[in-house]
């Protein structure tokens, strides 16, 4: 009889042992360099992540990422995306959520600021401020907010190592083009003034402040 309460009591214990309830989170690790950086106009692929959990073992297919905005990365545009990893396990344990962000930058983010501006045309220089911008879609293209003899043009640029293009662009009634050079953040540039009654050429310099 008391060996039979024994073996009862015995045979419960391995019960309840072996249904022990989970209550383990699972892990997520994260692969790759968070933040990343993206050039604008590039491709993008995610170096993803791993989740293992202690009884379940690895549940990396089970991750389950969204992102934001929830468009996705657009490396077309500059700007910060964010990709949220989650997981659970068997037991319905969730991980604690791991994230990413993905910064798409323009390679001409550097020239970005306010420049002294010294504009030459036969003997005569004219000196002015001008601020530079970068494009938010095109990668290495950036703006000048006033450019040449023009107060108000916005011209835009485009870099290639250490040159500069101005392509042929009407701002009002004058059109401009040309091409220059850059020495750290300073930018030559001999470029056309073009109007239907003039055609000037001119030389600008523009030196970082």
């Amino acid at each position: 009889m008391k060996i039979n309460i024994i073996l009862s009591i015995l045979l419960i214990s391995i019960i309840i042992s072996c249904s022990k309830k989970d209550t383990t989170a699972p892990y997520i690790y994260m692969n790759g360099i968070n933040p990343t950086y993206v050039v604008l106009n590039s491709t993008y692929s995610d170096a993803w992540a791993t989740a293992t959990d202690e009884t379940d073992g690895n549940i990396t297919s089970k991750i389950v990422a969204t992102y934001s905005p929830s468009s996705g990365v657009n490396t077309n545009l500059v700007g910060s995306y964010y990709i949220y990893y989650n997981v659970s396990d068997a037991a319905g344990n969730t991980a604690t959520q791991a994230s990413r962000e993905i910064v798409v930058v323009n390679e001409a983010n550097n020239f970005i600021g306010k420049y002294n501006e010294a504009v030459s045309q036969s003997s005569n220089t004219v000196y002015c401020t001008d601020s530079v911008y970068i494009s938010n879609t095109q990668n290495n293209r950036i703006s000048f907010t006033k450019f040449g003899l023009d107060t108000v043009a916005n011209i835009s640029a485009d870099i290639v190592n250490s040159s500069i293009s101005i392509p042929s662009q009407t701002v009002g009634s004058h059109t401009y083009y040309g091409n220059g050079i850059i020495n750290s953040n300073a930018f030559l540039i001999i470029f056309t003034d073009s109007t239907s009654s003039a055609v000037l050429h001119c030389t600008s310099t523009f030196t970082k402040q």
